[in-house]
């Protein structure tokens, strides 16, 4: 069994893809599964099942081998976002599934083969930039290093971080509570947001990437806003 209760249906589920008889194995994973949830340590762990499956099983009623079929392409996916860093567990979920899912031969090869097929895509000694997006058009590419960049004129709207290598970080909209100072500090002289120099401003907003690595901080101005990106230790 996992350690971390909230993912301790994917042994299970697992064992069951992995074994002679997967249907018959995944109706006794399932409902192993069901019997834990009724255990109050198990039960964000069991609302995480039943949307791991709802997603997994759309529509509903495919036949079993279409079912252990899309079981499958699931915890495929799940690998992919494990290998890439795209997992948005925390890092204990995320050492735990992947322990889990190398102990068995199949998916520890898959993974193995994504790990290998991203270092041959983007070799090492290639740097990556963060890129940012207004929509669908690049407005900045910063190379990732230990010192920080400030991007101005930084208008409402839906932005995209992404790495060089088109890998999304993260997707959202910026609004005028972010952006811009009346909206934002409603409460505050306008004459900070022109005299207060951004080292020393408050963020609206903080964006933590690659569980740390990255951090976006979102400033508010007089008419647009801007954006800093800071890295811990650089690429």
């Amino acid at each position: 069994m996992i350690a971390d209760k909230k993912l301790f249906f994917i042994p299970p589920i697992a064992r069951a893809l992995q074994s002679d008889d997967p249907r018959r194995a995944l109706e006794e994973a399932f409902e192993e599964i069901r019997e834990l949830g009724k255990d109050d340590e198990y039960q964000e762990g069991y609302q995480q099942f039943k949307e791991f499956i709802k997603t997994a099983l759309t529509p509903s009623d495919e036949a079993p081998e279409q079912r252990m079929r899309l079981l499958k392409d699931a915890i495929h996916r799940l690998l992919h976002d494990l290998a890439t860093d795209t997992f948005e567990g925390d890092e204990d979920q995320k050492e735990a599934l992947i322990a889990t899912l190398r102990s068995y031969p199949e998916w520890e090869a898959e993974y193995i083969r994504i790990v290998e097929e991203l270092k041959a895509l983007f070799p090492s000694n290639i740097q990556l930039k963060v890129e940012l997006l207004r929509g669908n058009q690049v407005i900045a590419s910063i190379p990732i290093s230990s010192d920080p960049a400030v991007i101005d004129a930084i208008t409402p709207g839906n932005y995209t971080f992404q790495l060089s290598n088109s890998r999304i970080l993260w997707e959202g909209p910026l609004g005028k509570e972010d952006l811009i100072w009346a909206y934002a500090f409603p409460e505050k002289d306008l004459a900070m947001a022109a005299e207060t120099e951004t080292s020393e401003r408050e963020p609206t907003r903080k964006i933590s990437l690659l569980n740390g690595e990255i951090t976006i901080s979102v400033f508010p101005g007089l008419e647009a806003g801007q954006i800093r990106i800071e890295s811990a230790k650089g690429f």
